[in-house]
């Protein structure tokens, strides 16, 4: 898990975060972020429910993020709210798929 800081919830902030803030498209990801007026950062992990029917298969995948991104939060801009979308299933392997993805999505972000 993150931080308690550094976790987005609250229906208020993701409802802002989609409607007013850029989206970006990696392969079976969306990216979203907001710059903020503060140096926080927050994060959140959201699923197309669609594509995800079963809870452990979402909760894999978020677990598996959320580790990716603590290693890395030092990596990531400062500012902003984040939100990584998952739209569909990868291709097993998913440890690989999805380590590959969030370095594009970092890269993505910080151009942001």
């Amino acid at each position: 898990m993150l931080e308690r800081a550094n976790r987005l919830r609250g229906k208020e902030l993701f409802q802002r975060l989609f409607s007013h803030g850029k989206r970006f498209f990696i392969g079976n990801m969306a990216g979203f972020s907001l710059s903020t007026k503060d140096d926080t950062l927050v994060i959140g992990v959201t699923f197309k429910q669609k594509a995800f029917r079963t809870a452990a298969l979402r909760h894999r995948y978020k677990r598996r993020t959320l580790v990716w991104v603590r290693n890395h939060l030092a990596e990531f801009p400062r500012g902003r709210i984040v939100a990584i979308h998952f739209q569909q299933p990868f291709k097993l392997p998913l440890a690989d798929q999805i380590d590959q993805s969030l370095v594009k999505f970092l890269e993505n972000l910080k151009k942001i």
